[in-house]
């Protein structure tokens, strides 16, 4: 702070203000609308002229304490930093901490996203919001629509620079960068050595992407430039991170890792923490003039997001200003955020359990005016995924997996398909019947299953013959499995805003009820040998470093950690009762819990999948690797670690599709594995 000179204490103009704390004219006026900075107005003609005083100022500098520049009223909040998490660095866990979880298809697979809640922050009861208007009086209307790629491929990602549009598409066991012209055409692949790549921004001068790429099911991805125009591309350091943006000066990354939002350059160097949240920040999307961004906040127990604003101040020290959630009176917002166009509007997807609406949502200055317009457009298309605006020819680009908006359900098509270990011989398994997530009784007599079309719970004979449905209420079911006594099915459910628990039926649906008592995410059970008990390890649990295998007493519906088990998910109980298996997904290990001595160790690495299963005599346990250069299934010996590959699935990375993680053994050794294809293309809507 610039010295007091006697006897001048006044400043008169806006610019006197700002040379006077050190910064520019912009962030002042900001200070002043947004942070209650203390000037005084004059009207002077047409204009007001401004002045303040060098002794209020200090007085407001030392109150905000350089930091907590916000207007004390009930419409923004800063949330207090607290603790700050662990680095985005990406830091590998110790060794007796390094168990994983394994996640359900259906919606926790296809949803690559992440969700936490941060220790020490205050409550959101706390927390005041913004509350926007909503209107639906015609603001923009969608004139044509126009399907832009055919191939029928699984993308994920899109970005464009209004020429071309960039996103990943699944190919050959790979999700690959992959680009087509914004007016359509074929799809070509943009040569990387990526597993699993989703392009997540573009530069302002379009010649270089921000790309998100995993090895396997970990959330937080390494944070890659890549150049457009086939140059090398570039690691931003160590970040792992699971959304990113650049500003549109060009100055900074803003990039979501676990609960926490942070900055850092084109380097990757000098990260610094920007806010953390009590839930899940994701798709950043940067103001036009880089004052700040939109973001979504995502609620792992709910499964829905809320769109927040950050505004920020100028260099060359970035500090937040304010944190403000934008009020949106409609379910479920919302699922993906597009760029600004040239006036700060932007569109959104949201508005349903399917994310088939597509919002316009106003430009962020309209805070100072009292609210932000929110529109909802006429349905095009079927359930939405990803946006990219053109804001020049006024088209919104969006992944779509149907152009139908009567279709409410994602077209996916599934394969179970069986291995026989002996002849080597790969068949189709209960073909036209649509099944996934199979099991079979201990005694082989009968099958449980789910019907990937409305997640519903199905019996039957290992030929499908003799299919009952379990009457179990209308949720979203997963991965069932037979307890050994072969009387109760177990298999985690989760009812729109709730958590994913673990329940328990009979075959015929009766005596249903949740095995324990509790709000964490429940993932897969498995069985003790004496059908007395369950273990599980946590889904949805990277973000907030929850990830752990637990121990459920039946009789009682209590439950216990196993000690080292952070970080450690996908639990599976040995038939013989000794062992419980685990994965860690970050690094790809699978550790083994010997329950005679209570102690966790190392079995094997290089697992990118994030199922296991035992043998039906415990002499193995089995792991996929369902992506990369060499996707197979491997047994494991639980004696000695040593890993032999059993099934090449090379062969079928050549069709459309992708090989799910999902993968069972059959009672006379045969391995079932399941191909999945979902075919999402992208079209360009054009509006007034």
């Amino acid at each position: 702070m610039a010295p007091e000179i006697p006897g001048h204490d006044r400043l008169n103009s806006w610019k006197e203000i700002a040379a006077y704390v050190g910064r520019d004219v912009r962030t002042v006026i900001r200070w002043e609308q947004r942070a209650g900075l203390p000037v005084h107005r004059i009207p002077v003609g047409q204009r007001q002229a401004v002045h303040a005083y060098r002794s209020e100022i200090d007085a407001w500098m030392r109150r905000s304490s350089g930091r907590s520049l916000e207007p004390p009223t009930a419409d923004r909040v800063n949330f207090a930093i607290g603790n700050i998490p662990e680095s985005p660095a990406f830091v590998s866990p110790p060794a007796a901490t390094r168990p994983s979880n394994r996640l359900g298809r259906g919606s926790l697979l296809r949803s690559k996203r992440v969700w936490i809640s941060l220790a020490g922050l205050a409550s959101l009861a706390a927390i005041g919001v913004v509350t926007y208007s909503l209107t639906l009086q015609p603001q923009r209307v969608f004139t044509k629509i126009t399907q832009l790629t055919k191939d029928a491929n699984e993308k994920e990602g899109l970005v464009t620079d209004g020429k071309t549009l960039y996103f990943g598409e699944r190919v050959n066991a790979r999700t690959q960068l992959a680009a087509v012209a914004a007016d359509g055409g074929p799809v070509r692949l943009i040569a990387t050595s990526f597993t699993d790549a989703m392009p997540t921004d573009i530069s302002s001068d379009g010649k270089n992407l921000l790309v998100l790429d995993a090895e396997g099911q970990e959330q937080e991805r390494q944070l890659w430039i890549v150049p457009v125009d086939g140059r090398e591309p570039r690691q931003l350091g160590t970040i792992r991170c699971h959304s990113a943006a650049w500003s549109p000066d060009g100055r900074h990354i803003a990039f979501a890792f676990r609960n926490g939002i942070y900055l850092t350059d084109n380097l990757g160097t000098g990260v610094q923490l920007l806010q953390a949240f009590p839930r899940i920040p994701g798709t950043l999307r940067w103001f036009r003039d880089s004052s700040g961004f939109r973001f979504t906040l995502l609620n792992p127990t709910t499964g829905k997001s809320a769109i927040w604003q950050l505004d920020l101040g100028d260099e060359p020290s970035p500090v937040v200003l304010s944190v403000s959630q934008l009020r949106i009176a409609m379910k479920d917002c919302c699922r993906s955020l597009s760029k600004q166009d040239r006036e700060g509007d932007s569109f959104l997807s949201g508005g349903g359990s399917t994310g088939d609406r597509i919002l316009y949502l106003g430009p962020p200055n309209a805070l100072q005016a009292g609210g932000v317009r929110l529109q909802q457009m006429n349905r095009l298309l079927g359930p939405v995924g990803s946006l990219a605006l053109d804001p020049l020819k006024k088209r919104l680009f969006v992944l779509s997996d149907s152009a139908d908006p009567a279709d409410t359900a994602p077209l996916v098509q599934t394969e179970i398909i069986s291995f026989d270990m002996a002849s080597r011989v790969f068949r189709p398994y209960l073909a036209g019947l649509p099944a996934e997530d199979l099991d079979f009784s201990r005694d082989g007599k009968r099958i449980v299953r789910v019907n990937p079309a409305d997640r519903t719970v199905w019996t039957g004979l290992p030929d499908g013959s003799d299919a009952r449905r379990i009457p179990i209420a209308d949720r979203d079911n997963e991965l069932p499995r037979w307890a050994p006594d072969g009387q109760q099915i177990a298999f985690m459910a989760k009812f729109a805003g709730q958590p994913w628990r673990i329940f328990i039926a009979s075959e015929r649906g009766a005596q249903l009820r949740e095995a324990s008592v509790g709000t964490d995410n429940q993932g897969a059970p498995t069985w003790s040998p004496d059908s007395r008990r369950i273990a599980y390890g946590n889904v949805l649990c990277e973000e907030s470093n929850s990830c752990a295998i637990h121990v459920i007493d039946l009789s009682t519906r209590s439950e216990f950690t196993l000690p080292g088990s952070e970080g450690l998910e996908t639990a599976r109980w040995s038939p013989d009762g000794r062992f419980i298996a685990a994965l860690q997904p970050e690094t790809h290990e699978v550790f083994l819990f010997d329950l005679r001595t209570g102690k966790w160790r190392e079995l094997a690495g290089g697992i990118n999948g994030n199922n296991l299963n035992w043998s039906f005599d415990s002499k193995y346990l089995y792991a996929s690797s369902p992506n990369g250069q060499k996707p197979e299934i491997v047994r494991v010996s639980p004696q000695d670690g040593s890993l032999v590959p059993v099934v090449d699935l090379s062969d079928f990375t050549h069709l459309a599709g992708r090989i799910d993680p999902w993968f069972a053994l059959t009672p006379n050794g045969s391995i079932l594995f399941l191909r999945r294809q979902q075919p999402t293309e992208v079209y360009a809507l054009s509006f007034n």
